[in-house]
């Protein structure tokens, strides 16, 4: 069925406020969503987004693979270039699945390019 203000309604009241949130957050592209993809190790990402969340609450893999799909993130399996051999968990905003062309590599890409850590000359 077609998605109404009515339904999204009735799924955010059945969401806990950690789920909440990070929906807001991939539907919006906010955060550590902003490039509209992620990639695991999760770990990490939890972590960053657990001090985000509101106090007393707790955020996991679960709970962030859970609020993926309620947003409507496409799991894009474990992926794999040739620059970049391991392969990776991955999910990414349906509007970069379509910019891409479905070509996961490319999305993967895109991702460990804007992560890659600055290098600096140390003396």
């Amino acid at each position: 069925p077609m998605m109404t203000e009515a339904k999204a309604i009735m799924l955010s009241a059945g969401l806990s406020a950690v789920e909440a949130a990070l929906v807001d957050m991939m539907r919006d592209c906010r955060g550590e969503f902003s490039l509209g993809a992620i990639k695991g190790p999760w770990q990490g990402l939890v972590d960053r987004l657990q001090a985000l969340m509101p106090a007393g609450t707790r955020c996991s893999v679960h709970t962030l693979f859970h609020a993926a799909r309620e947003a409507g993130w496409v799991d894009l399996g474990r992926v794999k270039t040739a620059e970049h051999p391991t392969r990776v968990h991955m999910f990414a905003h349906p509007d970069i699945v379509a910019r891409y062309g479905n070509n996961r590599s490319e999305i993967r890409r895109m991702v460990e390019t804007a992560q890659a850590p600055a290098l600096r000359m140390v003396k």
